[in-house]
């Protein structure tokens, strides 16, 4: 093999590597772009929600500055209601001198996550998670 055709070679693989590394450069962007929209959106839903501001609005909102469709809306912030109240017990919970294994358990054993999403009256009880957590057990 002469210089030249290793040269050719060698130019060729560098372009490809080149080529290889912006995809992957692009791709993690492309990601880390979404994933902060996505970051946005659930402070957003979450936010409004907490501050008292009612279903409609949150929803409306979320559709005109979002620009996401009246149904992604409604299921966002149903899932929103759902994560909140789990996130609040375990606050409670780890207040209350629990471990995080033993969080972890209970909300295995309790099938917490199930209660919540089907039992829509419990998505009212996410700022008093000492009654949520008597209502779960007696589910």
């Amino acid at each position: 093999m002469d210089v030249d055709k290793a040269r050719t070679y060698a130019a060729k693989a560098m372009e490809f590597l080149g080529e290889a590394f912006t995809e992957a450069r692009d791709s993690a962007l492309d990601n880390a772009y979404f994933e902060g929209i996505e970051i946005g959106i659930r402070v957003t839903n979450s936010s409004l929600y907490e501050s008292g501001v009612s279903d409609e609005k949150i929803i409306n909102l979320m559709n005109k500055y979002w620009d996401i469709p009246r149904q992604e809306a409604i299921d966002r912030l149903k899932f929103e209601k759902t994560e909140l109240c789990i996130r609040e017990l375990k606050n409670y919970l780890v207040l209350q001198g629990w471990h995080s294994r033993d969080i972890e358990s209970y909300l295995r054993e309790q099938l917490v996550s199930i209660k919540i999403r089907h039992n829509t009256e419990l998505w009212n009880l996410w700022n008093k998670p000492e009654k949520l957590k008597q209502e779960i057990e007696k589910l």
